[in-house]
C-alpha cells in the first residue's frame, strides 16, 4: 500500500524512536538526497531531522557543492519542489567541504546533528549556506547563537526564527560590540533579514546613518481618522445618547482586561458597578479567554468566582482590523453596549512605532469604530503622561497642563520610545474623534506601581526590572533632577471608574499623577529609598552604571537586559540616551482629575517608605528579589 505525501511528512517529522516507522523517514530522506545528487550541482549530500530552537522539526540538507562559488540553493529548491511534489522540502542548506565519515566509510550522520552546538557550525570547516561574504557569515553566527537555531541564510528573517524583543536587545548589543558601529534597535525591526541586517552594518561603518525608523511627520499622517470614520461618527453624532453613567447598570466594552492596569479596572467594574463586563481578550475560544481573565485577575490577588457570571468573553486581537469579528459580529457587540473602556495597549521598551502601531493605533481606530456605531457611545481612554515625551530637558513649558495641545509635544517624542510615539498618535486620534462629535474622556497615567494596600505589582515592568538590576550589580544611576511619577494601580483604577460617570468631565483629559508635586519622587531618592533596607546600592554616573551593567549581563542574566538598547542607544548629539534625556521633569497639572474627584472618599497613597516595603516583601515572596543577604552574597 503506498502512504500519502502527507503521511510521508508525518514520518519524517517524527523519531525513530516516537514510531517504528524508520523506513518511511529514511525512505523520505533518501528520495530528498537522490533528488539533490540528480542536480548534477554537488558531489555528496545528506539530509538529517533536528529539533529547533522551540521543539519543532526542521529538515537540513548538507551539501558538498562541485563548484562552490557558483552555488545556489535556488536551482535545488525548485528542483525539490518539481520531483517530489507534497514532499517535505529542507529550510536549510549547509555547505560542507566534505561529509563526516564513520568507521566503515558511510556518512555519519549522528555527527551531522550532535556537530551542532547552537553556534551554526557544522564542521570544522563551514560556511554558511548561500553566502561567502565574511560580514554576513559573522552575522549569520551572531543570528544563529541569538535565535538558537542551527543556520541562518540570508533572506530569513529575524523574527520568523522565533526572534522578539529581548532577543533582538541582545543582538544589537552584540552587534554594536563586535563591529563598533551604532545599531539602533529599530533598524533590526526595519532591516528583518540577515541580508538586509549586513547592509545596514555596512553602512554604519562607513559611518552613514542606519535606517531612519519614523518621525513626527509620519505620525501626524497616522493620526488623522480615516474618512470614512470620520463619516460614521459625523452621522450619529446628533443621535439621543444615554446618561453619562448608564454604562454603570448596562454594558461595558473593556479592552486589555488581562493586563496590569486592566485586570484592576475589571474588578472595580465588577464590585462597584452592576454591568456586565465585554472583555476582549486575545484568543479564539472564550472558555480559553475566561481562564486567561481568571489566571489575570488570580495572580494579583483580585479574582471571585462570581465574577465569572458578568463576564461576557470576547474572542478577538486589539492589533487586528475590527479586533479580529467579522462585520456582524462588530456591529452586533456596538449595538450591545453602552460605553467604551479603553485600556489594551502593546507596551515594549524595545521595540520602534511601527511594531506598536496595529495594536496601540489602529486598535484605537476600531474602538473608536465601535463607539460610534449605532448609538453614541463614550470612550474612556487610558493614554499616558509620555504622550509629552522629554519636553523638560529641551526647555519646554515647566508645566504641563492637561488641555496643553498635544501637537506642542510632538517634536520630543523622537527621543523618546515608539511606545510614547504610539500612545501620542492615538491620543490625537480620540480628540478628533472628540471633535467630530464623539463623547470621550482621557486619563493619562504615570508609572503605574502595585496595589497600595496589598502590595500586587509587576516585578517583570520597568521599574522592577530596574530596582532587581541595581541590586544585583550594587549600583544605581546618578539621575539628578529626574522625577518619577510613580501611582498605585488601584488609585488609578478607582480614580477612572469615578471620573467616567461624570457628564462635565467628558472631553477632557486628565492626570492621574500624585496630585502635588512635592509627593513625586525623585530617580536618586528612590534608589536610596530601596538602599535603606539593606541592600549595598552605590550611586554612579550613568556611563559607569552602564559599564557595569552591561559587564554583568555579558556574565548573567540581569533583569536589565532586555531593556539596554533603550538605556543606552545614544538618541541626540551623539551623547545622551532616552532617559538621560528625561531630566528636568516637569510638573504634571492635575486640576482636572482633583476637580472630578472632589466628591470622593478617594485619597492618594503616597509611595513612602512605608508602602515600597509592601512591594518590596511581595516581590519577595514571588521569588523575584534576592534577600538582602543573598543579595551581598551574589556579588
Amino acid at each position: 500500500m503506498t502512504r500519502s505525501s502527507d503521511s510521508l511528512i508525518d514520518a519524517a517529522w517524527c523519531s525513530p524512536s516516537d514510531r517504528a516507522e524508520d523506513d518511511d523517514i529514511h525512505g523520505a530522506l533518501a528520495a530528498i538526497e537522490a533528488v539533490l545528487l540528480a542536480s548534477g550541482l554537488l558531489s555528496d549530500a545528506a539530509v538529517t531531522v533536528h529539533e529547533g530552537a522551540h521543539g519543532d522539526k526542521i529538515l537540513v540538507a548538507h551539501l558538498v557543492p562541485c563548484a562552490p562559488a557558483d552555488f545556489r540553493p535556488d536551482a535545488l529548491l525548485e528542483r525539490l519542489r518539481d520531483k517530489l511534489p507534497g514532499c517535505p522540502i529542507p529550510s536549510r542548506f549547509v555547505l560542507l567541504d566534505a561529509l563526516p565519515q564513520g568507521p566503515g566509510g558511510e556518512v555519519d550522520r549522528d555527527a551531522l546533528v550532535d556537530g551542532q552546538p547552537q553556534s551554526g557550525v557544522f564542521s570544522s570547516a563551514p560556511l554558511i549556506a548561500a553566502t561567502y561574504d565574511p560580514l554576513t557569515a559573522q552575522l549569520a553566527a551572531l543570528w544563529a547563537e541569538t535565535l538558537g537555531v542551527a543556520v541562518v541564510l540570508p533572506d530569513d528573517d529575524f523574527f520568523d526564527l522565533g526572534g522578539d524583543s529581548s532577543r533582538a536587545a541582545h543582538l544589537v548589543l552584540r552587534i554594536a560590540d563586535a563591529y563598533r558601529v551604532q545599531f539602533p534597535v529599530h533598524a533590526l525591526y526595519e532591516a528583518r533579514t540577515l541580508r538586509a541586517c549586513a547592509m545596514v552594518v555596512q553602512r554604519a561603518q562607513l559611518g552613514e546613518e542606519a535606517l531612519s525608523g519614523t518621525g513626527p511627520e509620519h505620525w501626524l499622517t497616522d493620526s488623522c481618522l480615516p474618512a470614512d470614520l470620520l463619516t460614521l461618527i459625523d452621522g450619529t453624532a446628533a443621535r439621543e445618547r444615554p446618561p453619562a453613567d448608564a454604562w454603570r447598570s448596562g454594558e461595558v466594552f473593556l479592552t486589555g482586561a488581562t493586563g496590569f492596569l486592566g485586570s484592576f479596572l475589571l474588578r472595580e467594574l465588577l464590585i462597584s458597578t452592576t454591568a456586565r463586563v465585554h472583555c476582549l481578550v486575545r484568543t479564539t475560544n472564550r472558555q480559553v479567554g475566561l481562564l486567561r481573565l481568571r489566571q489575570a485577575l488570580s495572580r494579583y490577588g483580585l479574582w471571585q468566582e462570581s465574577f465569572a457570571r458578568r463576564i461576557h468573553v470576547v474572542p478577538g486581537d486589539l492589533g487586528r482590523p475590527r479586533f479580529g469579528l467579522d462585520a456582524p459580529s462588530f456591529e452586533a457587540l456596538a449595538y450591545t453596549i453602552d460605553a467604551v473602556f479603553h485600556a489594551g495597549d502593546h507596551l515594549n521598551f524595545v521595540e520602534p512605532y511601527l511594531s506598536h502601531r496595529a495594536t496601540n493605533v489602529g486598535g484605537t481606530a476600531d474602538v473608536l469604530r465601535l463607539a460610534a456605531t449605532g448609538v453614541p457611545k463614550p470612550v474612556h481612554h487610558v493614554s499616558s503622561i509620555r504622550v509629552f515625551g522629554p519636553s523638560g530637558f529641551f526647555g519646554g513649558a515647566p508645566r504641563v497642563h492637561e488641555s496643553d495641545d498635544l501637537d506642542d509635544y510632538l517634536q520630543y517624542l523622537s527621543f523618546d520610545l515608539g511606545y510614547a510615539a504610539s500612545k501620542w498618535v492615538a491620543e490625537a486620534m480620540v480628540w478628533e474623534a472628540a471633535r467630530a462629535g464623539l463623547p470621550v474622556t482621557v486619563y493619562r497615567p504615570g508609572f503605574l506601581a502595585g496595589h497600595s494596600r496589598s502590595g500586587a505589582g509587576n516585578p517583570e515592568d520597568f521599574i522592577g526590572r530596574l530596582v532587581r538590576g541595581a541590586i544585583q550589580i550594587g549600583a544605581f544611576p546618578d539621575l539628578p533632577r529626574q522625577r518619577m511619577e510613580l501611582v498605585p494601580v488601584d488609585y488609578v483604577s478607582q480614580a477612572i471608574l469615578h471620573i467616567a460617570s461624570q457628564a462635565d468631565q467628558q472631553n477632557r483629559a486628565h492626570h492621574l499623577v500624585p496630585p502635588d508635586p512635592g509627593l513625586s519622587i525623585d530617580m536618586n531618592d528612590f534608589f536610596s529609598m530601596i538602599a535603606s533596607f539593606g541592600y549595598r546600592l552605590s550611586r554612579l554616573p550613568y556611563r559607569q552604571w552602564l559599564e557595569h551593567t552591561l559587564r554583568d549581563c555579558h556574565t548573567r542574566d540581569n533583569p536589565v537586559c532586555p531593556l539596554l538598547p533603550m538605556l543606552s542607544e545614544r538618541v541626540y548629539k551623539g551623547e545622551f540616551t532616552r532617559w538621560e534625556l528625561h531630566e528636568d521633569t516637569p510638573t504634571y497639572d492635575t486640576s482636572n482629575a482633583l476637580a472630578a474627584l472632589a466628591g470622593s472618599d478617594l485619597e492618594f497613597p503616597v509611595i513612602d517608605r512605608l508602602l515600597m516595603a509592601k512591594y518590596l516583601r511581595r516581590w519577595l515572596a514571588a521569588d523575584r528579589l534576592p534577600s538582602v543577604r543573598a543579595a551581598a552574597a551574589a556579588r
